[in-house]
């Protein structure tokens, strides 16, 4: 496959599942990706089974490609007009009614999310006006760090002021 006048080509792009953002070549053909392997020059190039699934994923019948809206137990397909309307009408009323810090915007797993979805949950939390912005990150993995940190590497725990003497030896 090539990049001449025929409608078959190699895409070369980065696979967006997880942190290490692979380099893939996606082989396209009539505007489908028809297969996917590893970009040799990129430094991560060894591909998981998520990679190889992106053709699947992408074509998939059941794939959203339009927003939906629940009205009772149903959900009913709407226009991206109405989807954007809907969302902002809905943070005008909870920020008018409740005030900004009423919403809090939760990122999810925050090590497998890109950096441009980050910075944009956070410039949005921003505008917004609510402090109120954090991901599992918060929860689970800083608690785990800390923890590590006090029962193996006292030397770093200083530096951060926690008090260090009620911990076991």
């Amino acid at each position: 496959m090539s990049n001449s006048g025929n409608s078959n080509r190699i895409v070369k792009t980065v696979c967006n599942l997880c942190t290490n953002h692979c380099g893939i070549n996606a082989h396209v053909e009539n505007g489908r990706i028809v297969k996917i392997d590893g970009m040799q020059e990129h430094p991560f190039h060894n591909l998981c089974l998520k990679a190889y699934s992106l053709p699947e994923m992408v074509h998939s019948s059941e794939r959203l490609t339009n927003p939906l809206k629940k009205q009772g137990a149903q959900f009913r397909e709407v226009s991206w007009d109405e989807a954007f309307s809907s969302i902002t009408d809905k943070l005008t009323s909870i920020r008018q009614e409740y005030g900004a810090n009423a919403l809090v915007t939760w990122l999810g797993v925050a090590t497998t999310i890109s950096p441009l979805i980050k910075s944009m949950t956070r410039r949005f939390s921003d505008v917004f006006g609510t402090p109120n912005y954090t991901s599992a990150f918060a929860y689970c993995f800083l608690a785990r760090v800390l923890l590590h940190t006090v029962n193996f590497d006292y030397s770093a725990v200083f530096h951060m002021g926690i008090d260090t003497t009620m911990v076991c030896t």
